[in-house]
């Protein structure tokens, strides 16, 4: 992902802050994945699916979620209706999902953990709930969205669990707690007797260790149902499957539990976020891009207790027109509400600079907030899109 500039010797101007965040808002990088040739996607999405050939084939992060998020929002789950909760690792590397799922559902709720883990309970569910937008004032009908991912590196030559991270020298890993977890399952694995990671004591919960406790204690759960992975030949990618499917086996068992159909809707998206990045830390133009993927097994709507499967729209094809204009409206409203809040600051940071210099006598003070507010003025004219909503003329009837 795109970082953005925080050496302190010089302060960017908000031209250039708005500039880096709308090329950092969609999370595999536009400008990169648009300079590359179909035969290239093509290539790098046929490395991620070699690594997971047993599961449904992958789609780029911000094309998948843009899909998604139209197919909900044509059952009113949207961004002015719905709160979002997100489950995924900690990993600072699953950030950018995070803010892309943002991007089309505002500020999320965090139940993140270890492995993707589901540790919330029903207290933090209830909790999640209590923060949802109401339909028609109080009382009304909620709109939830769940999104639950484990994660899993696979760099650009396909190597399963590398990654670079910026600033690191040695090559990381990802991810690194179900690599633990693996290790767990490994070394018990095949035992005559009962292995390591099925007895008692190594089930127990740690109050200095809990989410790494609770994350093996699910994967034993898993390792011991019919047609789970052998012990021995288990590698990465099964594991991470496997917390996958723990994730969206408790995540469902709580909105079973949790959500009243008869008063509120809901969407959920479980799978794998995949990251297939370059063998160095560089998403630069030119240089082989940080490329992100989701590998879905779940993505339905529930509304007024019908469910229904949106596999053909966020499992195949291509993004379409809905999807990217859906994607293209939120990023265009996001990138609005940075400019809002970079204006709002400078014009504070002016006022509190025209304080200090009335009190010291200095007329100077004003003539610089008044230059600086009318430049503001300028770019915010410049940067605003001329139009409200990009599917105004395309969906809405008139005429494209």
């Amino acid at each position: 992902l795109a970082k953005a500039d925080v050496r302190p010797a010089r302060r960017r101007s908000l031209a250039e802050d708005a500039r880096a965040f709308a090329g950092s808002a969609a999370l595999s990088n536009h400008a990169c994945v648009a300079a590359l040739s179909a035969s290239q996607k093509n290539a790098r999405a046929e490395v991620v699916a070699k690594a997971f050939p047993k599961t449904a084939p992958p789609a780029l992060a911000d094309d998948f979620m843009g899909r998604a998020a139209a197919a909900f929002a044509a059952r009113g789950l949207s961004r002015d209706t719905t709160i979002a909760l997100t489950a995924m690792c900690r990993d600072e590397a699953c950030a950018g999902m995070r803010e892309l799922v943002e991007e089309h559902y505002g500020q999320s709720f965090h139940a993140h953990s270890l492995g993707g883990a589901i540790t919330l309970g029903k207290v933090g569910m209830g909790a999640f709930m209590h923060h949802s937008p109401t339909e028609g004032g109080p009382g009304g009908r909620e709109r939830y969205a769940f999104i639950s991912m484990a994660h899993c590196a696979v760099d650009s030559s396909g190597k399963v669990g590398a990654m670079q991270r910026e600033g690191r020298h040695e090559c990381s890993s990802g991810c690194g707690a179900l690599l633990g977890a693996l290790g767990h399952v490994k070394g018990g694995g095949g035992d005559a007797g009962t292995p390591a990671w099925r007895k008692q004591d190594s089930l127990e919960l740690d109050r200095l260790n809990p989410e790494f406790k609770f994350l093996c204690r699910r994967v034993d759960s898993a390792m011991a149902q019919p047609g789970a992975p052998n012990p021995k030949k288990i590698g990465l990618a099964d594991m991470t499957i496997l917390a996958a499917g723990t994730a969206r086996e408790d995540l469902e068992e709580l909105i079973a539990d949790c959500v009243d159909t008869k008063a509120a809707d809901y969407c959920v998206i479980t799978g794998i976020h995949v990251h297939n990045w370059g063998p160095v830390f560089n998403t630069g133009e030119g240089d082989v891009p940080n490329l992100e993927y989701v590998i879905p097994t779940s993505c339905y709507s529930v509304v007024n207790g019908h469910r229904v499967d949106h596999n053909d729209v966020a499992f195949t094809g291509d993004a379409g027109v809905e999807g990217k204009l859906q994607a293209l409206e939120n990023r265009m409203m996001a990138l609005e509400r940075l400019i809002k809040s970079k204006l709002e600051e400078r014009a504070r940071e002016s006022a509190a600079r025209e304080s200090v210099a009335s009190d010291g006598g200095d007329t100077g003070g004003s003539e610089e907030m008044a230059r600086r507010q009318g430049g503001c003025q300028t770019l915010e004219s410049t940067l605003t899109p001329p139009v409200a909503s990009p599917r105004a003329n395309t969906l809405g009837g008139g005429q494209q």
